[in-house]
């Protein structure tokens, strides 16, 4: 047992604790050369003060080289805006074109379509016509051919009641 350790059993036994208390605490007392000193704070201050120093260069350091990224971030950031309203222009010409185009396309088909319209209803207009015609020839062949039938038959009537009468 150490001098300090002795005379604090010492102190506690005579303050009337039991032999067990006063063993404990005396034991419970760190060593001399385990106590720090006053050196040894100031050492410890020295170097917290530099572990401190060197932590705040880094951060210093990794804010700096944030920043650059950052900005290196922005400006990436407005080269691909600049592309995508680029970008977005071409379409709306493309688009634009695409709608006259398709307007064009429209107007040429209407007009098509009117000049079909048309083609089909005088087509249909000369075929009615032609019809006409060909139904009046046809009645007149008919007509021709059943006043030469009836024609005939009148003159073989007239023949038969010459013959017979």
């Amino acid at each position: 047992m150490s001098a300090m350790v002795k005379e604090v059993y010492d102190a506690f036994r005579s303050a009337g604790v039991s032999d067990e208390l006063a063993t404990a605490a005396a034991l419970a007392v760190p060593p001399r050369d385990e106590l720090a000193t006053k050196t040894d704070f100031a050492k410890f201050r020295t170097e917290v003060k530099s572990d401190f120093a060197e932590f705040r260069t880094e951060v210093k350091s990794d804010i700096a080289e944030l920043r650059t990224e950052f900005a290196e971030l922005r400006t990436e950031f407005a080269e691909l805006r600049s592309e995508v309203k680029t970008d977005i222009a071409e379409l709306r010409t493309e688009f634009a074109e695409l709608r006259t185009e398709v307007k064009t396309d429209i107007g040429e088909f209407r007009t098509e379509f009117a000049e079909l319209r048309t083609e089909v209803k005088t087509d249909i207009g000369e075929l009615r016509a032609d019809t006409r015609c060909d139904m009046k020839d046809l009645e007149m062949r008919l007509t021709h051919r059943f006043y030469a039938a009836i024609g005939l038959a009148v003159a073989a009537i007239k023949a038969l009641d010459f013959l017979l009468g």
